[in-house]
């Protein structure tokens, strides 16, 4: 159980030195259990001993034992990193809602997309901007009308991304709602699956808005190889869009971690089943309005990220 606690999580553990139904020295065998989670970060467990105090904790021990967690709890909070937000003009009117669908290829993102964006009136903006001097670049790359460098090829899509933001920015400014067809994350899983850094896949998109959800659609790669026009494009490759699928069950985790909202959605049943599904979660963000605009943080992101060195399929959860 001690390795499925997520990285995010403080552990604290009370251990009585007087306890004679569980050694003592059984704590810091507990501790490093848990801090041997491959994904946990040095300092998020802590071992508490306390005189006279067995497992009910009775007595003075309790109170010893809350005043130790309180000191513990705030000292840790006040060492996390917390990145500060966006820094928007200050309006009467309520910004819009940001929100993003991811998927694995032919996942029917764009039907959805097209549904959600009619049904909210909101903008919409799909990665890659084909229709810019970087997106024709892009656009020649995945219909395989020219090779491009792995390193090179990412940062093509995140500029592609950054030319776009600020008018991005300024339509939420204005009140009104964007709808992404993709965005940083599918940079980041698509280019891990292929072995480069996960940081460095980060790191280019470092201080773009974390949405206010991002909607995943879950499809596993067979049935997606089985869709209509599967194929055309550079990567839609069944061993790939596997590797893709584990990257971004990892870039779910650490996007949570760093405060997004993340949704997975099954998106195996019919459009109709796949959209009222969509329909009810982007519903409840626009309704109850929008928080603050967090930038995507590595140094945020950091502790929850995979420490192994391997691919994303060995990194899943």
């Amino acid at each position: 159980m001690a390795k499925n606690l997520p990285p995010s999580i403080q552990v604290f553990i009370a251990h009585g030195i007087a306890d004679n139904i569980v050694p003592v020295e059984d704590a810091p065998g507990i501790a490093n259990i848990i801090s041997a989670h491959p994904r946990r970060q040095p300092g998020t467990v802590h071992v508490e001993l306390l005189p006279q105090c067995d497992h009910n904790y009775r007595g003075d021990a309790t109170n010893s034992l809350l005043e130790s967690m309180q000191s513990w709890m705030k000292k840790s909070t006040e060492s996390c990193y917390k990145p500060r937000p966006l820094p928007l003009p200050v309006s009467s009117t309520r910004r819009g809602a940001l929100i993003v669908v991811e998927g694995l290829d032919r996942s029917g993102k764009s039907t959805q997309v097209e549904r959600l964006v009619q049904h909210l009136q909101a903008r919409h903006v799909k990665f890659p901007e084909r229709t810019t001097a970087i997106g024709s670049m892009i656009n020649a790359y995945l219909t395989r009308q020219s090779d491009i460098n792995d390193h090179a090829v990412h940062l093509l899509f995140s500029a592609n991304r950054w030319e776009i933001i600020e008018s991005i920015l300024q339509s939420l400014q204005r009140g009104q709602n964007v709808v992404c067809d993709r965005y940083a994350f599918s940079g980041i899983a698509y280019t891990w699956a292929k072995g480069l850094p996960l940081d460095w896949c980060i790191g280019s998109d470092a201080g773009i808005p974390i949405p206010d959800v991002t909607l995943f659609l879950d499809l596993d790669e067979k049935t997606a190889s089985a869709r209509a026009a599967y194929g055309e494009e550079r990567y839609e490759k069944r061993a790939f869009q596997e590797k893709v699928r584990h990257a971004f069950y990892q870039v779910e985790s650490f996007v949570q971690y760093a405060g997004g909202h993340w949704i997975r959605i099954d998106a195996s049943g019919t459009p109709d089943q796949v959209w009222q599904t969509i329909q009810r979660h982007a519903g409840n963000v626009v309704s109850h309005g929008p928080m603050a605009l967090y930038p995507l943080d590595l140094e945020a992101m950091r502790p929850a990220l995979p420490w192994t060195k391997e691919g994303p399929e060995k990194a899943s959860l």
